[in-house]
């Protein structure tokens, strides 16, 4: 519900401070005094603009700001799925909306203090307010909602999300056909590429370590005569160098050692280190000789280990940069051409899966399309009897449901809600209807049927009487009243008989204050409500016999709500 609503200088608004009650909510007084301006300025901040010309004559800026308390609304999901999907977070049960302009400039609008585009506002307002007035935001006359409110009305979500998950499955098997189709047709046409590519990676043979061991090999093989002339320098310095080699030289150092630890025992330890040193230096002289001894160039290895690098070097220039690059383009490849192989065989079967699924789709929603015209039938005689309550008895009311073209998440119907004003005339959509005073009241008719499934949490009707009588505008006065058990409505009428059922009765007045004249809202207690009511029923004055019909209507609109 709207809890709270503050307007500066908007209009003929100084400042507005409205504290809003659920129920009905009632706004009366003189012609031009600006209530209408009070709900002009709730729409601009829902449309998120306002004009240079709105502004407060001699102001520099204007602010309009709402606070909408979701605690017990049914979407307050649905509006915090919509705003975390902008990017804007959602952490309790109230919504700040607001808009500032500075002249000449423009607007900013805002949602719980987050900077907003005002096709987020846009959709907000279509979730949280029907307005009937001047602009026209109202829901019930975009064919596109008309479904929606069928649905609704006949309690139909269960067998509506059996169709719309049947129509997503088999949409998703079209999907997977349609994929198949084009993997198909690219494949097709890379068919000879693809095996010629399998067939060289594969017979390349490779390996991810192999590249580095045989650069080491041929590194090995290039260099042999220098690596014997090596091995050979090393045998002369270890053990067979004529002037003394380190093998004799060690071995006469250790045997000297030894001598002196015969002496002096502490010595024993690096005589034993130094035989084994000794002992080292031949065993690795010996190994030394015989990897020299192995060393055999062989210009057939080589030459054979080039071609390899060579056969390596080129797989990586067209699948790598690296070897593991080239295997998993083979095995891309491999899947692609697999697939392929198999395309033939999947397409036929998802064709039978797509025809199967089309055929449960079609029979689920059939059997939503027969439900839908049996509400329809209930809808459209609850309509006609909330018109012949509203003194329209001749007008006709009718849920039009057609065969859609296509078929849809929600169904193969195409449904719009006709209306004909006139005996005799032909049906026509509802948002055709002309006259101001049949809008307000076909309006009140459809959502007094609807009200228990209607979940728009607030409506708006601006000067709903417009063309009615006191007869029928008591009648109105108990239809908004019922409304206002399911939603917060907020009304403004020139009728007594209307606003006798308020549950919150405020008054607009203008004046002038500092010589500009100003539109003042002010609450009203049960003696000024009387009191306003009076003039309503009686015109200027307090007459006695006035305020005893202002007492007589609002007595009796308190016994009926309270046996209503």
């Amino acid at each position: 519900m709207l809890s709270e609503f503050n307007v500066r200088s908007y209009g003929l608004i100084n400042s507005l401070n409205w504290q809003l009650e659920k129920g009905l909510n009632v706004i009366t007084g003189e012609t031009g005094a600006g209530k209408s301006m009070v709900l002009s300025a709730f729409e601009a901040l829902l449309d998120g603009r306002i004009t240079d010309n709105e502004i407060r004559y001699n102001d520099d800026s204007c602010k309009i700001e709402a606070f909408i308390d979701l605690d017990e609304s049914e979407i307050k999901d649905d509006i915090r799925t919509l705003l975390e999907d902008k990017g804007i977070s959602v952490e309790e049960d109230t919504l700040l909306l607001s808009c500032d302009i500075k002249r000449h400039g423009h607007s900013v609008s805002r949602i719980n203090g987050d900077i907003t585009q005002r096709g987020a506002l846009r959709d907000l307002r279509e979730l949280l307010v029907d307005i009937h007035g001047q602009s026209q935001h109202l829901s019930l006359y975009d064919k596109r909602n008309h479904l929606g409110y069928l649905d609704d009305y006949g309690n139909l979500a269960s067998d509506l999300k059996s169709v719309s998950e049947k129509y997503h499955a088999m949409n998703e098997i079209r999907t997977k056909i349609e994929e198949l189709k084009a993997l198909s047709r690219s494949a097709a046409n890379n068919r000879d590429l693809l095996s010629f590519q399998v067939e060289e990676i594969r017979s390349a043979n490779l390996d991810e370590d192999e590249e580095t061991s045989l650069r080491e090999r041929k590194d090995i093989l290039a260099n042999a005569e220098k690596i014997k002339g090596y091995v050979y320098e090393i045998g002369e310095y270890l053990t067979e160098s004529e002037t003394g080699s380190a093998e004799s030289t060690l071995g006469r150092a250790a045997k000297a050692l030894r001598k002196i630890s015969s002496f002096d025992s502490s010595l024993e330890s690096l005589a034993d280190q130094l035989e084994s040193i000794t002992e080292d230096v031949t065993s690795i002289a010996y190994r030394v000789s015989d990897y020299g001894d192995s060393l055999e160039f062989d210009p057939r290895e080589l030459e054979s280990i080039e071609e390899r690098l060579t056969i390596i070097k080129n797989i990586k220039k067209k699948y790598g940069p690296e070897i593991k690059d080239a295997l998993a383009y083979l095995e891309e490849a491999e899947g692609k051409l697999s697939a392929l192989d198999n395309a033939e065989y999947d397409l036929t079967n998802l064709e039978e899966d797509l025809k199967r699924a089309e055929k449960e789709y079609l029979d689920c929603a059939e059997v939503l399309s027969d439900k839908r015209k049996k509400t329809a039938e209930k809808m459209n005689k609850a309509v006609m009897k909330e018109l012949k309550d509203l003194d329209m008895p001749n007008t006709v009311f009718s849920v039009d449901i057609k065969r859609s073209s296509d078929n849809c998440e929600n169904g193969i119907d195409n449904v719009e809600f006709l209306v004909s004003t006139i005996p005799g005339e032909p049906m026509k959509p509802l948002a055709e209807i002309a006259s101001t005073g049949e809008v307000s009241r076909f309006t009140l008719a459809i959502k007094s049927a609807l009200a228990s499934s209607d979940k728009v949490p607030i409506l708006i009707f601006d000067e709903i009487d417009i063309g009615v009588g006191g007869r029928t505008g008591d009648v109105l006065g108990k239809k908004l009243w019922e409304l206002s058990r399911h939603h917060q409505v907020i009304c403004v009428t020139h009728l007594a008989q209307i606003a006798c059922y308020a549950d919150a009765h405020y008054s607009v007045s203008k004046a002038f204050t500092d010589e500009r004249l100003t539109s003042h809202m002010t609450r009203l207690d049960d003696d000024e409500r009387m009191q306003e009511l009076a003039l309503m029923v009686g015109g200027q004055g307090t007459k006695d016999s006035a305020l005893e019909v202002a007492r007589q209507l609002i007595d009796a609109a308190d016994n009926w709500k309270k046996s209503n």
